[in-house]
């Protein structure tokens, strides 16, 4: 038999939600982080199309938003990291992000332009969010 095989039937169930809500996790977080900054930037340069890009955006970045956070949480649950420092840090970059999620879709919503500074600061928050969960420095 294969070691592989072997290795998976003997995988706590709860080890398989784990890794599902992990996967679904960062798919959500890449839907949710490429969609923001292509609305972002789009909006920045205006060259949206209000109707296309208000529908990707509500539909499928909003959702992802949503879906990213469930999952999130979810984790820091299963993983029981809620005293991690590296954590709370990265909490509050995510808080800073949904923030942005809510300019932009004011800015969508009434048809006007964002600044650069925003777009550069949603690729700062992005980045740091993804050195947290990486190196979890602290």
């Amino acid at each position: 038999m294969v070691k592989g095989v072997a290795a998976a039937r003997n995988t706590s169930p709860r080890l398989v939600w784990y890794l599902l809500a992990k996967s679904l996790h960062v798919l959500s977080v890449m839907i949710w982080i490429g969609g923001l900054s292509f609305v972002a930037l789009t909006l920045a340069q205006h060259t949206q199309n209000p109707i296309t890009t208000q529908t990707l955006f509500f539909r499928w970045v909003t959702l992802a938003m949503v879906a990213a956070w469930l999952f999130g949480l979810s984790m820091t649950v299963m993983g029981n990291w809620f005293p991690a420092a590296w954590l709370s840090i990265k909490v509050a970059v995510v808080v800073g992000l949904s923030a942005l999620h809510g300019i932009t879709a004011g800015a969508l919503l009434a048809n006007r332009a964002m600044s650069a500074a925003l777009v550069y600061t949603l690729l700062v928050l992005a980045l740091s969010a993804l050195i947290l969960v990486i190196f979890k420095p602290l």
